[in-house]
C-alpha cells in the first residue's frame, strides 16, 4: 500500500469516527496529545500532513491541534486522557495499558511479518473491524475508538444525548475544543 493511499484510508477512518462531531458544529478543533518532539519524525512526517489532510478533506470544518511533547498528558496517560475529555485525539504506544487490550496487544509480539507501522496499523484495523471481541476491548473506553498500531484514540463526547461538539462540563475559555 503506498503511502498517499495509506494517508487517506486513515484520514477516511478518523473522519468515521468523528463524524458525530464533524457534523454538530460548523467547525470544530480537536486536540491531538502527542508524546514525541514536534520535530520529531513521526510529528513531521504522520501527524502534522494528516493533521493538515483532515482539515482540508472537511473544507474547514475540523481543524487539529496538536500538542506535542507530552504537553497535554503523558504518553501513558493518554488513554485516560481521552476517556475523560483532557484530549480529543492522542497518538502513543499501544504497549502503555498491559491487560487493557489483551487481544489488540497482538500486534506487539515480535517478528510479526511486516516491516512498517503502516503495514501494522493496517492489520489491526482489519482485526479490529473483523473480531467483535477486539471492538469490545475498546467499549470500556466507549468515548475513544482504536485508529491505528500507534494507538490513536478520537474521543466524541455526548451531553443529553446528543453531541455538542463540546467536552462535557468544560467551560468556554477552558475548552480545548471549540466550535469557531
Amino acid at each position: 500500500m503506498n503511502k498517499k493511499v495509506s494517508i487517506a484510508l486513515f484520514v477516511g477512518i478518523c473522519l468515521v469516527f468523528a463524524w458525530p462531531v464533524i457534523s454538530s458544529a460548523k467547525s470544530i478543533t480537536l486536540s491531538l496529545a502527542d508524546q514525541n518532539s514536534e520535530v520529531g519524525w513521526g510529528p513531521v512526517h504522520a501527524l502534522q500532513p494528516w493533521a493538515k489532510q483532515v482539515e482540508e478533506a472537511t473544507k474547514g470544518a475540523v481543524k487539529i491541534q496538536i500538542y506535542p511533547s507530552q504537553t497535554l498528558c503523558k504518553g501513558k496517560d493518554a488513554w485516560n486522557a481521552t476517556k475523560n475529555g483532557i484530549a480529543d485525539i492522542a497518538w502513543c504506544f499501544h504497549g502503555y495499558w498491559p491487560g487493557l487490550t489483551p487481544l489488540a496487544d497482538v500486534i506487539s509480539l515480535p517478528a510479526l511479518p511486516f516491516t512498517t507501522a503502516e503495514e501494522g496499523s493496517e492489520v489491526l484495523w482489519k482485526l479490529y473491524e473483523k473480531f467483535p471481541s477486539i471492538q469490545r476491548e475498546f467499549q470500556e473506553n466507549q468515548d475513544s475508538h482504536a485508529l491505528d498500531q500507534q494507538s490513536v484514540y478520537v474521543n466524541h463526547h455526548k451531553k443529553a444525548g446528543q453531541d455538542t461538539g463540546r467536552h462535557e462540563g468544560a467551560q468556554d475559555k477552558d475548552d480545548r475544543r471549540s466550535a469557531d
